[in-house]
């Protein structure tokens, strides 16, 4: 479901999508899927939700056509994702020419969780190569 109010106020977003995906533990279960995007304060800025059974390459498939149809499709728009490869799969399928990027603060729950050690000069690095806004600055960083 995307509303009116979304579909009209994308343009004015910066072209960055920020999907993921929810379980329902309610009677029914399923999966809440949601994309936001982001305007021009900074804030999210809601495009769309969906139910579908299950996480799964299809549910996702489903989801991003049907964010196509209602938004459309913007030059130089990016995808952002936690590391579900649902995600990913899709997202390449319906938007080919988007760029794909894994959510900073997913991936660095990642690193914790296989590395004991992240923590100081090691996460002190991460942080600064993921915030930073030019390339040399993340480079410094690495």
């Amino acid at each position: 479901m995307c509303l009116a109010t979304s579909k009209h106020g994308w343009p004015y977003c910066r072209p960055v999508i920020v999907v993921d995906g929810s379980a329902l533990k309610a009677r029914f279960g399923g999966m809440l899927l949601a994309a936001c995007g982001h305007d021009a304060n900074g804030s999210i800025f809601p495009l769309a939700v969906g139910i579908v059974p299950s996480e799964s390459n299809e549910s996702w498939k489903w989801f991003f056509e049907k964010l196509r149809d209602s938004i459309g499709t913007r030059e130089s728009l990016a995808i952002v994702a936690d590391m579900h490869k649902g995600i990913e799969y899709a997202a390449n399928l319906v938007y080919p020419d988007a760029a794909f990027g894994i959510c900073v603060q997913h991936l660095a729950a990642n690193l914790k969780t296989r590395y004991k050690d992240f923590k100081g000069p090691l996460k002190t690095y991460f942080e600064g190569a993921s915030r930073s806004y030019l390339l040399s600055e993340h480079q410094r960083h690495m």
